[in-house]
């Protein structure tokens, strides 16, 4: 638990007025947090003010994000794999040449083009957000040797890109457009007909519930997968198979990644 009284010391050692803030009192605040004494005499020796103003200030920005620093570690466990996760299920270059010279990202939707620009904007904007986490993701690995403190900032980075870009591609995938009409100024072909019928006949809210259904029980048929509990995997892979038949009646499609998850676990994606 955070000790809010000595995060207060802290502020008000850093609002002080250059002139008037005591070394001694500083360093000592720093001890406490890092119990780095080489630094702390370090710091008295050469009245390096600008390095503990740099380390306190550094400490500080965690315990005002209410965190202490086994509470940053463990952040770490948790929002660097995830973003792994994201960096090599979604890799977005897939080819740049001379008749199409703006570079393409995996995870386009076939209806890409009918999409509301604002849905549109979002398969971009995470071609963009791919490689800033990918950034960030390899300083990270460049700072293995770094206290917690040190990569904090990082993490933070790493984390807000990695929520965003998961947001931006479940917003995507799961975008249901408006069924279009079917033609009538000309002659269509009964395949035409058919995937006309089916969009316009789908209710919009059961698509939804169709795609919520696989997304919350994909991790609970994996896991009955993994307890070797066939009959009740089977149930549930039946059910959620019917959900498949649905989105695919009405046209609809996945992102690769979750098409390639359901694919795992024994889902059958014509």
């Amino acid at each position: 638990m955070l000790d809010n009284k000595f995060t207060e010391q802290m502020q008000g050692w850093l609002s002080e007025q250059s002139e008037n803030r005591s070394l001694a009192e500083g360093a000592e605040l720093l001890l406490r947090l890092n119990r780095n004494r080489w630094m702390y005499q370090q710091i008295l020796r050469t009245r390096n003010f600008s390095k503990l103003e740099y380390e306190l200030k550094k400490h500080l920005a965690i315990r005002l994000d209410g965190l202490t620093l086994q509470e940053v570690a463990e952040m770490e466990q948790r929002v660097v794999p995830a973003a792994k996760e994201s960096l090599e299920c979604d890799v977005p270059v897939i080819s740049t040449d001379a008749e199409n010279p703006a570079p393409q990202f995996a995870g386009k939707r076939a209806d890409h083009d009918e999409l509301t620009a604002d849905i549109q904007a979002l398969y971009k904007k995470n071609g963009e957000i791919y490689f800033k986490l990918k950034q960030t993701f390899e300083t990270l690995k460049q700072m293995l040797d770094a206290q917690p403190c040190d990569r904090y900032e990082y993490l933070k980075v790493l984390d807000d890109l990695d929520k965003q870009y998961r947001a931006n591609w479940e917003e995507y995938d799961h975008f249901i457009p408006e069924a279009a009409p079917v033609a009538s100024e000309k002659e269509v072909t009964a395949d035409e007909v058919a995937v006309q019928a089916a969009a316009v006949s789908a209710d919009p809210k059961k698509l939804q519930a169709a795609r919520k259904y696989l997304s919350e029980n994909a991790p609970k048929l994996a896991a009955l997968i993994e307890a070797q509990d066939e009959d009740k995997a089977e149930k549930l892979r039946a059910k959620m198979q019917e959900r498949i038949s649905t989105l695919q009646a009405a046209g609809q499609t996945f992102a690769p990644a979750f098409q390639a998850t359901l694919v795992e676990l024994g889902l059958i994606i014509e």
